[in-house]
Order: C-alpha cells, then sequence, then structure tokens
C-alpha cells in the first residue's frame, strides 16, 4: 500500500511508497553482517564480505528505500535510485501507474519504482473506477497506487490550465507590468531539471571498488 505524507507547508506534497520494510530489513542485514566480519578479523575472517555486505546495503537503500514522488511547486519531483528528475507539470502528455509509474512529455519518457501495482490490481481498479461511475461506489475500493495517480493527473490538468490563463492575460494586456509571465506556472517549473544522487553514487561505487581490492588482495 502507498502511503502519502501530504503537504509539508512548504509546497511540497509527497508520496511514500511501499516496501519499505524490506528495504530496512536488507540494510539492517547488510550492516549486522559487515559488523560482524570486522569483528572476526582478528579470527582471520577476511574483510571483503564486509566490503560486499555495505555495497549491499548502499544498493538497498538506493533502490529500496530512496525513490520517492512528490508534486513540488508546479512540477513532478522523481527521486530515482541515483538521480533526482524535476519535470514541469504544464509539459507532461501521460501519467500513468501500472508496475512502476510512467510519466511522458513530448521529448521523451520517465519512469519511477516508487509507485506500482500489478496488473490484476490495476484491472480491480478500472473495474471499481467503472462501478462508481454507474452509482456503485463502495461495492470495491481503490488501491492508493490509482489514487495517487488520479492526484497527479488532476494536478497535471490544474498546471495546464494555469499555463493557459496566465497566456489569456498576458495576451489581453501586452507590455502590461502587471501580466503574468506565461513561463511562471512555479518556482523553477519552466524546464526539466536532472541532479545526480552524489551520495549514492559516491558510497555504492567506493563499496564495489573496495570489494574488488579486498578481494583480490
Amino acid at each position: 500500500m502507498v502511503e502519502r505524507d501530504g503537504r509539508d507547508g512548504s509546497g511540497r506534497e509527497a508520496f511514500r511508497p511501499s516496501g519499505q520494510v524490506t528495504g530496512w530489513v536488507c540494510v539492517a542485514l547488510a550492516v549486522a553482517v559487515a559488523g560482524l566480519v570486522v569483528v572476526e578479523h582478528g579470527r582471520g575472517v577476511p574483510l571483503w564480505p564486509a566490503a560486499a555486505a555495505v555495497t549491499f546495503g548502499a544498493l538497498s537503500w538506493a533502490v529500496l528505500l530512496r525513490p520517492r514522488v512528490a508534486l513540488v511547486d508546479g512540477s513532478l519531483e522523481l527521486r530515482g535510485s541515483f538521480d533526482t528528475v524535476w519535470v514541469p507539470l504544464a509539459d507532461i502528455e501521460m501519467v500513468a501507474v501500472g508496475r512502476v509509474l510512467a510519466v511522458s512529455t513530448e521529448e521523451r519518457r520517465w519512469t519511477s519504482a516508487a509507485l506500482g501495482r500489478s496488473a490484476r490490481r490495476a484491472r480491480r481498479d478500472d473495474e471499481a473506477a467503472a462501478a462508481s461511475r454507474s452509482g456503485l461506489a463502495g461495492q470495491t475500493s481503490v488501491s492508493y497506487a490509482a489514487v495517487v495517480e488520479r492526484r497527479l493527473q488532476d494536478a497535471v490538468v490544474e498546471a495546464v490550465q494555469r499555463e493557459e490563463r496566465a497566456a489569456r492575460a498576458a495576451r489581453r494586456r501586452p507590455g502590461s507590468a502587471d501580466a503574468p509571465d506565461v513561463t511562471d506556472v512555479g518556482p523553477a517549473a519552466d524546464h526539466v531539471v536532472r541532479r545526480p544522487a552524489w551520495p549514492e553514487i559516491v558510497v555504492t561505487a567506493a563499496a564495489a571498488v573496495a570489494t574488488l581490492v579486498l578481494l583480490l588482495a
């Protein structure tokens, strides 16, 4: 089940994915193995398993715990394993949640493992939506992934409508200092921004290299 964090008062609406328990179990297991190897190193146990455990823990964090989806001031924030992308809502042409979240613009397509549902669950959600439109709401409940999908689709529609209103206002008052900027849909919402997740990249790469070096030493 996907849980919604809600608004934090800074124009951010975040959605927390499921699978956190598995992620934290993997990280805890990695820490336990690494600690045990270090403790037993004095008895002749090699250190490379500790480095391998750290690599496993870093990958578990990046793949299972880091991914997030949020609405941030006119943009859709897609936090992946090793980067974060902000996509202007007004540029998005399609948002759909299948096994992963898929987002498409005119230029390209992004996916995020932060949200997902099985094909069977998607069919049940479609049936529940059809029942709701037929006045039979309450017969079947929709998944939270479907709720988030609808929220993201609504946010895209709202952003496009804001941009259209701004464009009409600008045309009515050309040259006016009070005319809104057509590109000013939200802070930093006029172009796609991508930032690498350097902490995750550096830790994972360093642990992998250490594992290889210790294994070959």
